[in-house]
């Protein structure tokens, strides 16, 4: 990624329709209708900080 760019993170319970739904409920999908609401947290500090690990590819050489 070129210097300047940037990375967006989404924190969410779900990606629907992209992934399975998220009813919060903590049951089966398939038999659930009701939803819950969920609360999303992002520790920032401390002991239990919240982090985003992400790996760097090596560049390859260029070829002549």
């Amino acid at each position: 990624m070129p210097r300047g760019h940037r990375i967006r993170l989404d924190v969410t319970s779900s990606s629907f329709p992209r992934l399975e739904r998220n009813l919060n409920t903590g049951g089966l999908n398939f038999d659930e209708s009701v939803p819950a609401r969920a609360l999303n947290r992002v520790h920032v500090g401390g002991e239990s900080g919240s982090y985003l690990e992400l790996p760097v590819l090596a560049t390859p050489e260029p070829q002549e």
